[in-house]
C-alpha cells in the first residue's frame, strides 16, 4: 500500500527543488515534534487538573464561608433531612405526610433545594431515626412513587445564641402572650424593653432568633389563633415557616410594615387557614396596582380569607362547598324567554328520539337533515378532576376499559393523538355526512331526559347556542331490565345552531363531552334533579295562583274559579 503523502511532505518535496537545505530543517522538526507534543499534552493535563482543583477549592471555600462562617464552634449542629422524589408536591405536603408516620416534630427552616428536593432541620435523635426508617416506605401523594429520605448530622447555617440571649427572648415572648394563650403579639420585637436592658440586638429575620421563638411557642402556646409580626424587619418568610408547624391553628395574622417585596413568600405559610391578614405597609402590597388584583392574588394562597388589611372580601364559592353542601344553590337552566325554552325542549326531544333507542344505528341517519352542510363534530372523553385523587384515579382506569374504548379512539384528545402520531384534524369531523357517519359508529344509547339541564347562553336572529348536561346509558344492555348502574355516564353537549324558519334549527357545531362517574356522584346528581323539580313545581303553582288572582280581580268570581283557587292553595 502506497504511503499517504500529507501536506507537510508535499511542501517539503516542492521546496527541495529550490533549496536542498530546507529538507534538513524539516527533518530536525520531525525529530523534535514528538517531544514537544508530549510536553504540551502533559502541560495541558496539569493545567486542566489544576483548574479543576482550583474550582473545587473555591466552591468549597464559598460553601464553608456561608455555612461555617467564623468559628465552627459558634454554629449549631442539627440533623439535616433531605427528601428526594418530591415532584408535584409542596414542602408542607411532604412534611405533613412524614408527620403521619412519626411523633409530632417541628422542622426548622423548611424549603426546597435547586433540584426540587425538600430539606429541613430537626433537633431530635429519635425523630431522625424514625425518618431514616421511612425511606422508600412512604409514597409521594401526587405521583404515588416511593420517596428517599436522607438524614445526616450537619452544621446549620445559623449561629448559636448565648444563653442569656435565649432567656431574654423567652421572657419577651412570655410578656407578650395573652392570658388565655390564644394571642401572641411580637410587633416591634426588636425594640422590646428586655433587649434594651441587656443591650443586645435581636431581629426575627435571623434564623437563630426565630428558632428560639418557635421552641417557646411549641411548648407554651401551640393552640394560639392570633399572631402579630408587625414591624419586625422581615424580608423573607423562610424562618417563619417553622411557626406553621409549632402553632398550626392561626386564623389571624399581622405581618404589616415589613420588607416583604414578593408575594411568593406567602407560599411558605400557606398551610395556615387564615381568615384575617394584614399585609399593608409591605413592599409587595405597595407594588400592587389595584385592590381587586391584590386581594385575588392573596386569596390564591389563603382561600378562606375574609378580611385583608381591614377590608372585607367576597367569600369564595369553594368555601361554601367545603364547609356546607346545603349552601349549594340548585338553579334551573337558563333561557332568554319561555318561547325559546319551549322551542329548545321540542328540538332536543325530537333529536334524542332519533339518536336513542335499540334501532339507533338506523334512526340516526335521519339526523342528516338536522346538521348543516358545513357542520363540525368533535368528541371529548376525559375525567372530571374535582380534587379527589382516589376518585380521579378510579375514573382514569375506567377510560381505558372496554366501555370507553370506542369513545377514546374517536375523542379529540390532543395529547393522546400526538402520542400516537395523529393530527388534531383527524378527530374533528366536517360536513354533515362525516358527522352522521361518526354518530352511527357510537354505541347505542339511552339518555335520561329527566336529568337534562339546558342552558341557552346566546340567542340572536342568526345564531342560537345552548348546552345540555345529563346522564345516559349505552350498550345493548341499556334497554334490558334490570339496568346496570355502573354503566351510567355523565355528558355535556354544546350546540351552535342556525335558525331556519320559525321553529327549525340547523346544527353548525356539535361538541360532545363524556365523563365517567361513580354511583356516589350519580346519587348526588339525582338528588339535585329532585330538588330542582320541587323548586320548579312550587314556582309553577305560585305563578298559577297569581294569574288566577289577577283574573278574579278583573272579572266576576264564579263557583268553579273559587274551587280552583282553593285547590291550588291546598297544593301550595
Amino acid at each position: 500500500m502506497a504511503k499517504r503523502i500529507d501536506v507537510k511532505n508535499q511542501s517539503k518535496s516542492n521546496f527541495s527543488r529550490f533549496d536542498a537545505d530546507i529538507v534538513s530543517a524539516y527533518v530536525e522538526e520531525d525529530n523534535n515534534n514528538s517531544t514537544s507534543l508530549e510536553q504540551n499534552k502533559h502541560r495541558l493535563k496539569n493545567k486542566y487538573s489544576h483548574s479543576l482543583g482550583k474550582t473545587y477549592s473555591e466552591n468549597k471555600l464559598k460553601w464553608e464561608s456561608f455555612v461555617k462562617g467564623g468559628s465552627i464552634s459558634t454554629k449549631q449542629k442539627m440533623f439535616l433531612v433531605v427528601v428526594k422524589g418530591c415532584d408535584q408536591c409542596r414542602t408542607d405536603e411532604i412534611i405533613t405526610v412524614l408527620q403521619g408516620y412519626t411523633p409530632p416534630f417541628v422542622p426548622y427552616l423548611p424549603g426546597k433545594t435547586t433540584n426540587g428536593d425538600v430539606k429541613f432541620y430537626i433537633n431530635d435523635t429519635n425523630i431522625s431515626t424514625n425518618l431514616k426508617q421511612l425511606t422508600r416506605r412512604v409514597k409521594n401523594p401526587m405521583t404515588k412513587r416511593n420517596i428517599i429520605i436522607i438524614v445526616t448530622e450537619a452544621t446549620c447555617p445559623w449561629n448559636k445564641l448565648p444563653t442569656d440571649h435565649k432567656k431574654a427572648i423567652e421572657l419577651a415572648c412570655k410578656s407578650r402572650l395573652s392570658n388565655d394563650k390564644k394571642t401572641l403579639d411580637l410587633s416591634n420585637f426588636t425594640s422590646d424593653s428586655y433587649f434594651q436592658k441587656e443591650n443586645i440586638s435581636i431581629s426575627l429575620q435571623r434564623a437563630e432568633v426565630m428558632n428560639v421563638v418557635v421552641d417557646f411557642v411549641y411548648k407554651e402556646c401551640p393552640e394560639a389563633t392570633s399572631l402579630s409580626l408587625k414591624n419586625t424587619e422581615l424580608k423573607q418568610l423562610d424562618s417563619v415557616a417553622s411557626l406553621t408547624y409549632a402553632m398550626p391553628l392561626i386564623k389571624n395574622l399581622d405581618i404589616s410594615c415589613n420588607m416583604i417585596n414578593d408575594f411568593s413568600e406567602l407560599a411558605r405559610i400557606r398551610i395556615w387557614k387564615l381568615e384575617k391578614l394584614f399585609l399593608n405597609g409591605s413592599d409587595g402590597g405597595d407594588v400592587s396596582k389595584t385592590f381587586p388584583y391584590y386581594s385575588r392574588v392573596i386569596q390564591g394562597y389563603f382561600p378562606y380569607l375574609t378580611t385583608l388589611d381591614g377590608t372585607s372580601l367576597l367569600s369564595n364559592d369553594e368555601n361554601f362547598f367545603v364547609k356546607d353542601e346545603n349552601n349549594i344553590k340548585i338553579q334551573p337552566g337558563f333561557s332568554s324567554s319561555p318561547l325559546v325554552e319551549e322551542a329548545l325542549k321540542n328540538f332536543i326531544t325530537q333529536y334524542f328520539n332519533l339518536f336513542d333507542g335499540p334501532d339507533g344505528l338506523t334512526t340516526r341517519k335521519q339526523l342528516e337533515k338536522v346538521y348543516d352542510e358545513n357542520a363540525t363534530f368533535s368528541l371529548i372523553c376525559d375525567i372530571i378532576n374535582d380534587g379527589n385523587n382516589e376518585r380521579a384515579k378510579e375514573n382514569k382506569k375506567k377510560l381505558y376499559g372496554p366501555p370507553y374504548s370506542i369513545y377514546k379512539n374517536i375523542s379529540n384528545d390532543i395529547l393522546f393523538k400526538r402520542r400516537i402520531g395523529f393530527s388534531n384534524e383527524d378527530s374533528c369531523k366536517k360536513s354533515n355526512l362525516e358527522v352522521i357517519e361518526t354518530l352511527c359508529k357510537l354505541p347505542l344509547t339511552k339518555h335520561d331526559k329527566e336529568s337534562f339541564v339546558i342552558d341557552c347562553f346566546l340567542t340572536t336572529d342568526k345564531v342560537v347556542s345552548f348546552t345540555i348536561q345529563g346522564i345516559f346509558n349505552d350498550g345493548k344492555g341499556c334497554f334490558n331490565s334490570p339496568k346496570l348502574a355502573n354503566n351510567l355516564k355523565y355528558f355535556t353537549r354544546s350546540f351552535v345552531c342556525l335558525p331556519k324558519g320559525r321553529a327549525d334549527l340547523s346544527i353548525i357545531s356539535d361538541v360532545l363531552s363524556i365523563y365517567p362517574i361513580n354511583i356516589e356522584c350519580i346519587i348526588r346528581y339525582e338528588e339535585y334533579c329532585m330538588k330542582l323539580k320541587k323548586q320548579q313545581f312550587s314556582t309553577d303553582i305560585s305563578t298559577k295562583i297569581n294569574d288566577l288572582s289577577t283574573c278574579l280581580e278583573n272579572t266576576t268570581t264564579s263557583p268553579t274559579d273559587i274551587d280552583n283557587l282553593e285547590f291550588l292553595n291546598e297544593i301550595a
